[in-house]
């Protein structure tokens, strides 16, 4: 799995209303009705992924727990 993060395009700090709304403009950009070829099909899977772990605050929680920001990334990122 990617980093649900860079999938849904937010900051590790976006508060979970930023990520609803990453959430829902990518889900209007790529929706399978909308496009239904292969390649959104597969795009709008990992954006749904993204958004089961961002959504539920235990499950974020445990993603940036087993996935932390190294060190040196984290003293470039101001968040």
């Amino acid at each position: 799995m990617r980093d649900p993060y860079a999938v849904l395009g937010v900051q590790r700090d976006a508060t979970p209303r930023q990520v609803a709304r990453a959430h829902r403009r990518l889900a209007k950009r790529f929706h399978p009705d909308l496009h239904p070829d292969a390649a959104t099909l597969r795009e709008m899977q990992r954006i749904n992924e993204a958004w089961q772990i961002l959504s539920v605050p235990a499950r974020r929680a445990e993603w940036d727990r087993l996935h932390p920001v190294p060190a040196a990334r984290a003293a470039a990122d101001p968040g």
